[in-house]
């Protein structure tokens, strides 16, 4: 709940909206990411800023009509679907990854197993979830 406590101490929600988000969490076993956004207490861009910030990952505010679709192809469909990822720029052999969970365990080791299989290095931003549609 780290990225709910920082919204609380930077005042960006109240104290009631806090323990109403907290009830949801438990309640539901969604993402604080997800009730937040739902409730429509933060926008989408700044929640994802913070949470750059929380977790020191660039975060990057990405274009998905923007990117070449060789470029989408290097992860596969159900891998950025399942762990809410996909590439957005290759230089070489490096690849900038967007993750909407960069913290998720399983999420890593997929893109290290698909970094491995395709033979490419990457670097991970954090991304939107509205950015990954």
């Amino acid at each position: 709940m780290k990225l709910l406590n920082e919204l609380l101490s930077q005042g960006l929600i109240s104290e009631e909206s806090g323990k109403e988000i907290e009830r949801e969490l438990k309640k539901s076993g969604r993402t604080e990411e997800e009730v937040i956004l739902e409730k429509k207490l933060v926008a989408e861009n700044s929640l994802f800023e913070l949470k750059g910030r929380i977790l020191s990952f660039p975060f990057r505010d990405i274009k998905p009509d923007q990117i070449p679709s060789d470029i989408l192809e290097l992860v596969p469909e159900e891998a950025s679907v399942n762990y809410k990822m996909a590439p957005f720029a290759k230089f070489e052999n490096f690849v900038e990854i967007g993750m909407v969970y960069p913290e998720d365990i399983a999420a890593q080791n997929a893109l290290r197993f698909l970094a491995n299989q395709e033979k490419f290095r990457y670097r991970v931003y954090l991304i939107t979830p509205g950015s990954l549609e």
